[in-house]
């Protein structure tokens, strides 16, 4: 099942991981936030960790700066992962922490970027104005409360998995074994929504 957060940022960029990750932390349980420096141990070969935990994310919160979008960068490889992975499931959320030319990237033009409150701007444009999405880095003195925000978009799509510690699905799996009886074999979960947790199951034998 997908259940996990996978947090896909450019090492340039520490800092905004830091500062995601402090939010993070008190929204989303540790064992389904991935974050390759927390992640990965001594030893493991990161790129199949990596891959394991891709197929595992239900999202990918992606931090987007210049850096991270830098054709020599690994996080740039990254990002092509990510789209793969999109075919399979994986939900791309992307931030945009500092100007770049983000429009540019297929993988990230086609998808909605996460907002915060304030954060777009007006810009010049040939008829007049337009509205754009403005960087988190020119949040100011709403910074913090940006990042609060935005955290709170990611634990509201990563879905129920975000609000149940292992030992509660583990309870609600026997509850609903019990209230079913002997008439549905439930198996394995598949698939976890805002509300709800999907179950493979069989009834007489059929799937």
């Amino acid at each position: 099942m997908r259940s996990k957060l996978f947090l896909s940022y450019s090492r340039a960029d520490s800092k905004w991981r830091e500062r995601f990750c402090r939010q993070l932390h008190a929204l989303v349980m540790p064992d389904d936030l991935w974050v390759d420096l927390q992640s990965i141990e001594g030893g493991q070969d990161w790129e199949s960790r990596i891959d394991e935990a891709l197929a595992e994310a239900r999202c990918a919160l992606v931090l987007v700066t210049p850096a991270y979008l830098d054709l020599d960068s690994y996080s740039r490889r990254e990002l092509g992962r990510l789209a793969q992975e999109q075919q399979r499931g994986l939900v791309l959320l992307p931030v945009l922490v500092a100007d770049c030319p983000w429009q540019s990237v297929p993988a990230l033009a086609k998808v909605q970027f996460l907002r915060w409150q304030g954060g777009t701007r007006r810009v010049p444009a040939d008829l007049g104005e337009r509205e754009e999405l403005k960087p988190l880095d020119e949040a100011g003195r709403n910074l913090d409360r940006a990042v609060v925000e935005l955290c709170e978009q990611v634990k509201k799509t990563l879905g129920v998995v975000a609000q149940t510690t292992p030992q509660q699905m583990d309870e609600l799996a026997a509850d609903v074994r019990r209230v079913l009886g002997g008439q549905v074999n439930l198996d394995e979960p598949i698939h976890s929504g805002e509300f709800s947790v999907l179950y493979r199951a069989r009834l007489g034998g059929e799937p």
